[in-house]
């Protein structure tokens, strides 16, 4: 649910690179390992949650209200994803820090982004809230996997090579940021990784802005959550997973009302970078949490 294509190498796959926050120890084999049982537990959650969505699908469809039931699917993809992925990974393990997320509704949840595993962790730890996720486009071709995405309702963002690769086909934001305002109308909620890509260096880096004009012309709110660790599972320039510790925290959500966009990036800003400083044992360098929030 990332951008892969906006990131550059900043991992090497045998020796450390200068750019990298952190060393792994784990043998080269052991590594390979993870990657083949994690590989084979995201086919396996994404071929079970298929079969249940289009089983779902066909038994609802003449008397369920489309929106319900986009909303349901996307459920049952996440909680596969949430079994098969995290729940029965040995080899990642996801802490949570303070109090358990509470049941929400229209809200946009944002996170700081490190690496692939993010979604697959994140939503996790939403459950059971059900959240929209935006992804580019090619995501959803992806046999299984990009099949659940699109039964789930998640979001399509069409990239193009201009801009340096942050061009889009034109007149699709226009209509994803309708598709989006529908998903609120139903009192549903999204999930966006505000950076726009995944953090090399383990820091946060600047965020757009496309998600805080909307949350201040919708009124929605935004609910920060933060992640330490995911990095290490799925290292950016490099296709072996590895083991990790991962910290997950969910902060208070944030009304937008009155606030201008860098006001309100200011604010989900610092909360995450607070959630952050809450974590024991963080492998991401520290990022002081600002005094002012606007």
């Amino acid at each position: 649910f990332i951008n892969s294509s906006k990131t550059s190498r900043s991992y090497g796959t045998g020796n450390s690179c200068a750019m990298s926050y952190f060393r792994s120890t784990t043998p080269g084999w052991v590594r390979v390992f993870m990657t083949v049982y994690i590989g084979m537990s995201m086919l396996v959650a994404w071929f079970v949650a298929c079969v249940l969505q289009i089983l779902f699908l066909m038994i609802t469809v003449a008397w369920m209200e489309s929106h319900k039931r986009i909303y349901l699917q996307g459920l049952l993809f996440r909680r596969c994803n949430a079994i098969f992925v995290v729940h029965l990974n040995p080899f990642w393990s996801v802490k949570r820090i303070g109090k358990p997320v509470p049941p929400f509704s229209k809200s946009i949840v944002m996170s700081n982004h490190l690496s692939n595993a993010d979604p697959f962790l994140v939503s996790s730890q939403l459950l059971p809230n059900e959240t929209k996720y935006l992804a580019k486009n090619s995501l959803f071709q992806i046999p299984l996997g990009g099949w659940a995405m699109s039964l789930a309702g998640d979001i399509p963002i069409f990239f193009t090579s201009a801009k340096g690769g942050w061009g889009t086909k034109k007149g699709t934001i226009r209509k994803m940021m309708e598709h989006i305002k529908e998903i609120f109308s139903f009192g549903q909620s999204i999930m966006v990784f505000p950076e726009g890509v995944r953090s090399k260096s383990g820091l946060m880096s600047d965020f757009k802005d496309g998600m805080f004009s909307l949350a201040i012309e919708t009124g929605v709110e935004v609910r920060p959550v933060a992640l330490s660790g995911s990095g290490k599972c799925w290292p950016i320039g490099d296709w072996r997973m590895d083991s990790s510790t991962i910290y997950f925290a969910a902060g208070e959500p944030i009304n937008p009302k009155g606030l201008t966009v860098e006001e309100l990036k200011a604010r989900v800003r610092k909360e995450i970078l607070r959630l952050k400083a809450t974590f024991p044992n963080r492998i991401e360098p520290d990022q002081p949490v600002p005094e002012k929030s606007s």
